[in-house]
């Protein structure tokens, strides 16, 4: 039914799936230390719909921290989120960012 509908959405190359929840869960969903479902392996429980959150930013932190996760989990990343913090803060990349023209603004002298 999905791929009739959305085709695509399904496959071989599909690496994260993730839905939104309107209201917050009373259940938990057990995770170990990696983040990683403790009952079905390569499923990370993230946010508010899960338990593990109260808000959307407290949901925007837990979904980084899966993210980072994920990450080191395939090999991706090595180290960890606090140091990727410090050398962010310590290169200046975020005010280097907030100078970059966004897309969607029209950066036109009027």
């Amino acid at each position: 039914m999905f791929d009739i509908e959305l085709p695509g959405f399904i496959s071989k190359d599909a690496l994260l799936h993730g839905v939104e929840t309107k209201t917050s869960s009373s259940v938990q969903i057990p995770r170990d230390d990696t983040y990683e479902s403790t009952s079905l392996d390569g499923l990370y429980p993230i946010g508010e719909g899960v338990g593990y959150a109260g808000g959307i930013v407290s949901a925007a932190v837990d979904d980084m921290y899966v993210g980072f996760a994920v990450a080191k989990d395939l090999g991706l990343y090595e180290g960890d989120v606090v140091s990727f913090g410090k050398g962010l803060k310590e290169h200046r990349i975020c005010e280097v960012l907030s100078f970059l023209p966004h897309p969607r603004i029209n950066h036109q002298p009027t």
